[in-house]
């Protein structure tokens, strides 16, 4: 009763030491706390087992058959060849486990996209499809990730507002580890026509967090106006913008011959949709 109370806050407050700690700290706290929970796990596991082949054999082929399918979907990420990325996976556990009769013959991550920028490596707790002799079972997959692989870095300095080209960035590998948050992972799809927020040092790493798409309306820019007023009904003109935004957003453009502000829905680069 008492341990079934307690187990949430503790839970709650080593969160909250995380969160508190400097990056590195974090880092370390993580690959400690994930070999005390494996090494705890693995303390519970009858010695009989523990030394059984098959139960050794089975392990093996969890640890690699994750690694391959993570491989894979970061190198989709990353549109680059499986064979760049060198991943590696420790204290790796089973939630709930296996029962020790059955025989793994392959494991597949879950709900893992093709694409963003989110964090892979580091502690990981991961959904993922255990094949097994006896059918298929879902189970979550706990553990410790590293990953060295390419990375999108600056060639030269990049000014803020500056647009990314593919002559202004390059490949260069790094272990994960060293890269900001968010920074792994990011493909140059993501990259490419984006605008930088802030200066960018030469070498420096490119990703999600340093960048933002341009604009495509800026505040007093002329732009051109498709105005639907009813079915088959199409007035074309222009107008003064009076706000800023990109594609999709709503802004407010006033007509220099009514004088009228009207709002709108940006369509592309200086161009803007008004349904009356």
């Amino acid at each position: 009763m008492t341990t079934g109370k307690m187990e949430p806050s503790l839970v709650g407050l080593l969160r909250g030491l995380v969160a508190g700690l400097p990056r590195e700290w974090a880092l370390a706290f993580a690959f400690v706390a994930a070999g005390f929970a494996f090494s705890t796990a693995w303390a519970a596991t009858p010695s009989a087992l523990r030394g059984d082949p098959a139960v050794r054999e089975n392990q093996t082929r969890l640890e690699s058959g994750l690694v391959e399918s993570l491989r894979a979907q970061i190198a989709r990420r990353m549109a680059q060849p499986e064979s760049v990325f060198d991943l590696q996976i420790d204290s790796l556990r089973l939630e709930p486990a296996l029962a020790p009769q059955l025989r793994v013959l392959g494991v597949q991550v879950l709900g893992l996209g093709s694409s963003g920028s989110k964090r892979l490596d580091g502690l990981f707790h991961l959904s993922v499809l255990v094949t097994t002799d006896q059918g298929p079972l879902e189970r979550a997959a706990v553990g410790v990730l590293r990953v060295v692989g390419p990375t999108w870095v600056a060639k030269t300095a990049l000014k803020r507002g500056q647009v990314v080209t593919e002559a202004d960035v390059q490949l260069m590998t790094l272990p994960w580890s060293r890269l900001p948050n968010g920074a792994a992972a990011t493909g140059l799809n993501q990259i490419l026509g984006q605008r930088v927020t802030q200066g960018i040092t030469g070498g420096d790493v490119i990703y999600g967090g340093v960048l933002d798409a341009p604009l495509d309306v800026r505040s007093g820019d002329l732009v051109e106006l498709t105005v639907l007023s009813g079915p088959g009904v199409i007035i074309r003109s222009r107008g003064k913008a009076q706000q800023e935004g990109r594609k999709g957003d709503l802004v407010r453009i006033l007509q220099p011959d009514t004088k009228k502000s009207l709002t709108g829905v940006i369509v592309g680069e200086r161009a803007v949709e008004i349904r009356l």
